[in-house]
C-alpha cells in the first residue's frame, strides 16, 4: 500500500498528514504516534517492541508537568522498567500529547523521515486489536519522538514554524519577539525570549500547545494538533545531521 493510501485508510486520521508532511522536509525526524485515549495502558508495551525490533533507544522518558494522564504514565512506564527524566537533556525520548479536531480509531505507527511505517505485527497486532476492542473511537495523540530522530540535545539557535500543512517561518532563536499566524479561524501566538520559544497563546480549546514547556534544545518540539502547527528547533548548521 502507498503512503497515501495508508494514511486515508486506518493507521492515521487525515488531520495528521498535516504534521507528516512537515516531518518530510525534516528528515531527521523519527517518531511514533500513537491514537488512543489510553496511552498510559499501551504506549509502554509499543516502545518495548521497537527496541526488541532493533530501533536503539534508553529507557528514560520526559513529558511536561500537565501531561494527561501524568500520573498513570508514569506508574505504567515504571511498571516495565523505564524511567521519567528530569528533564529534555537527559531523556531518551520525549513525549507530546495534543487533542484531535474529531475522534479516530486508535492506532499507532512510526514515521522516519516522512515515511509512514505499519508496525502492527507479531505481538504488536493483538495490541492493536485490544486498543480497538477497548475503545473504538480516541481524540488524544501521543507523540513519542525518539533520541535518534534528533541528532543532539544542544541548544538551537533558529525554529522552523509549520502551520496549516506548510512552512511558514524560520525564526532566530537570539531575537526577543513576538510572532502571530493566522489562518481563517486558526491562530496561534508564538513568543521567543532568552533564547526559548512557546506558545503564548492559541485559538484551541485545551491550550496544551500553551502549557508546554519552552523549547530552545535541538529537537525540541510544539505541537497545537487543532491548529495544524508545528514549532521544532532546528539543529545547528554546524552539526551533520544525517541519520544512517
Amino acid at each position: 500500500m502507498d503512503r497515501r493510501s495508508f494514511l486515508g485508510s486506518i493507521i492515521l486520521t487525515p488531520l495528521l498528514s498535516h504534521f507528516l508532511n512537515a516531518d518530510e522536509r525534516q528528515p531527521s525526524t523519527l517518531s511514533l504516534h500513537l491514537i488512543s485515549d489510553f496511552p498510559h495502558d499501551f504506549l509502554p508495551q509499543i516502545l518495548y517492541d521497537l527496541r526488541e525490533r532493533g530501533i536503539n533507544f534508553g529507557r528514560r522518558v520526559w513529558f511536561p508537568e500537565n501531561t494527561p494522564y501524568r500520573m498513570q504514565l508514569e506508574k505504567s512506564f515504571s511498571a516495565n522498567g523505564w524511567e521519567v527524566a528530569k528533564n529534555t537533556s537527559t531523556a531518551s525520548f520525549i513525549l507530546n500529547h495534543n487533542l484531535l479536531s474529531r475522534e479516530s480509531l486508535p492506532s499507532f505507527s512510526l514515521v522516519e523521515k516522512g515515511r509512514v511505517k505499519d508496525i502492527r505485527s507479531g505481538k504488536l497486532i493483538h495490541l492493536w486489536k485490544e486498543m480497538v476492542k477497548r475503545n473504538p473511537s480516541s481524540s488524544l495523540l501521543t507523540t513519542a519522538t525518539l533520541k535518534k530522530g534528533f541528532p543532539s540535545l544542544s541548544s538551537g539557535e533558529e525554529a522552523t514554524v509549520f502551520f496549516m500543512g506548510r512552512k511558514r517561518a524560520i525564526l532566530s532563536l537570539k531575537i526577543d519577539k513576538i510572532y502571530l499566524f493566522r489562518h481563517k479561524q486558526h491562530e496561534i501566538c508564538v513568543k521567543i525570549e532568552k533564547r526559548k520559544a512557546w506558545v503564548e497563546s492559541s485559538s484551541c480549546s485545551q491550550k496544551i500547545c500553551c502549557h508546554t514547556p519552552p523549547a530552545s534544545l535541538e529537537g525540541e518540539r510544539i505541537i497545537c494538533a487543532p491548529n495544524h502547527f508545528i514549532l521544532e528547533i532546528n539543529p545547528s548548521p554546524s552539526i551533520d545531521t544525517s541519520v544512517g
